[in-house]
């Protein structure tokens, strides 16, 4: 059976979002410093999540779960971080993510809006 096209970014999504959470676990000591700050890191991979989990979506509904499900992820992520080594929740990293995934998934419905909007003759 082959793959339909849908299903693979579907499946970029999954692979985007097991890094997010492996690296949002993994020792904060053992990651690379970067030179901006966590929140804006935050925001930024939780849009590039909220873009493509929305943009494969398949219809309204799975758009709403698709948004609440990666607030939902991030939630449960900050929570881990209470049980890792050189990690800690905060409250700002769980906001930071909510605001990031529907930046995204706002970014991705206005995409798919204009793709299937008739063109202006």
């Amino acid at each position: 059976m082959a793959l339909r096209f849908p299903t693979v970014p579907r499946i970029g999504f999954y692979v985007g979002a097991a890094l997010v959470g492996a690296l949002s676990l993994v020792p904060s000591r053992a990651l690379p410093s970067a030179d901006i700050s966590d929140k804006l890191e935050h925001l930024l991979a939780y849009a590039a999540l909220g873009l493509v989990g929305v943009a494969t979506a398949r219809n309204g509904n799975r758009v709403v779960l698709s948004i609440f499900g990666i607030i939902a992820f991030g939630i449960a992520i900050e929570i881990l971080q209470m049980f890792a080594p050189g990690r800690h929740a905060e409250v700002g990293d769980a906001l930071a993510d909510a605001a990031g995934a529907i930046i995204g998934g706002a970014a991705a419905m206005v995409l798919r809006r204009k793709r299937i909007a008739p063109s202006a003759p």
